[in-house]
C-alpha cells in the first residue's frame, strides 16, 4: 500500500510541474536562480525548455548550471541552441574553449557539415537578402526608363532575382540539421547493432550532422567520417 502511495504521489508531482505554462515555468526557474537553488532552477528551465520555450537568459544559466556540474555535452548543446538562435558573440570562443579542453579541438572546430551548407547557414542569408533588395530596388528604378539596353537589363536582373530566391530555399530546405552527441556510443556501418562497428572519432561533446534517419538510427557526419549511431545519443540542436 505505501509502494502505491508513494507512487501516486509521484506521478501528481510529475502532472503538477508538467501541468504547468512555460511562462511559469521561466519565472519559477529565475527566482530560484536569484535564490541560489541551483538544481530546482535547472529543473525548472529544461521543463519549459521540454515545451519549446526558452530565452537567451535561459539558455546561458542551463548552459552555465551544466558546466557547474560537470556535465560538458549538455553544456555544449545549450550553447549551440543559443548560437543557433540568438548568435552571441561571446558563444563561439566559450565552444571553442570546452571542444578544445576535452580533446575535441581538430575533430569538428565548431562546424562539421559541408562547407557550401555551413557558408549557406551562415553568411548567405544575410547577404542574397541585402543583394535581393538591390536587385528589387534596380528594378523598380528602372521602370521608369525605356530602351532596349534597359529592357534586357531588366530581364538580367529579373533572372538573378529568382537565382537568388531560389539559392535561398534551395539553402533552407536542404540544411542537414545539427546534434551534439550526449553519451559515449559505438558507431556502426549499418543501423543496427549487430552490423560492422565503424572506427569514427566520435565522442560527448561533438557537433555532428544528421545527414540520414532510419527508424530509431541516425547517420551522422563529422568531416570525413560518416556512421549511424543510436537515436537517443543525440540532442538535435
Amino acid at each position: 500500500m505505501q509502494i502505491h502511495t508513494s507512487f501516486f504521489f509521484f506521478l501528481l508531482l510529475v502532472g503538477i510541474c508538467w501541468g504547468q505554462p512555460p511562462e511559469t515555468l521561466m519565472q519559477q526557474a529565475a527566482a530560484r536562480f536569484e535564490q541560489k537553488q541551483y538544481e530546482e532552477s535547472l529543473r525548472l528551465y529544461e521543463a519549459a525548455f521540454a515545451q519549446h520555450h526558452y530565452s537567451e537568459q535561459s539558455l546561458y544559466r542551463l548552459a552555465f548550471l551544466h558546466e557547474q556540474g560537470g556535465n560538458f555535452p549538455q553544456t555544449i548543446f545549450y550553447l549551440r541552441t543559443l548560437e543557433k538562435h540568438f548568435r552571441p558573440e561571446a558563444v563561439p570562443p566559450k565552444i571553442r574553449q570546452l571542444t578544445s579542453k576535452f580533446g575535441l579541438r581538430g575533430i569538428s572546430h565548431g562546424r562539421s557539415e559541408p562547407f557550401f551548407f555551413y557558408f549557406i547557414r551562415t553568411y548567405l542569408f544575410w547577404g542574397a537578402g541585402i543583394a535581393l533588395g538591390c536587385v528589387l530596388l534596380s528594378l523598380l528604378i528602372l521602370r521608369t526608363w525605356k530602351g532596349p539596353l534597359n529592357r534586357f537589363t531588366r530581364i538580367s536582373l529579373s533572372l538573378l532575382a529568382l537565382a537568388i530566391c531560389g539559392a535561398l530555399v534551395f539553402g533552407h530546405l536542404f540544411q542537414s540539421p545539427q546534434a551534439v552527441l550526449i553519451y559515449p556510443t559505438q558507431s556502426y556501418a549499418r543501423p543496427a547493432y549487430g552490423a560492422e562497428k565503424v572506427p569514427a572519432p566520435f565522442a560527448p561533446g561533438l557537433t555532428v550532422t544528421i545527414v540520414d534517419s532510419y527508424d530509431l538510427w541516425r547517420r551522422i557526419r563529422v568531416g570525413r567520417h560518416e556512421a549511424w549511431v543510436p537515436d537517443f545519443v543525440l540532442k538535435e540542436i
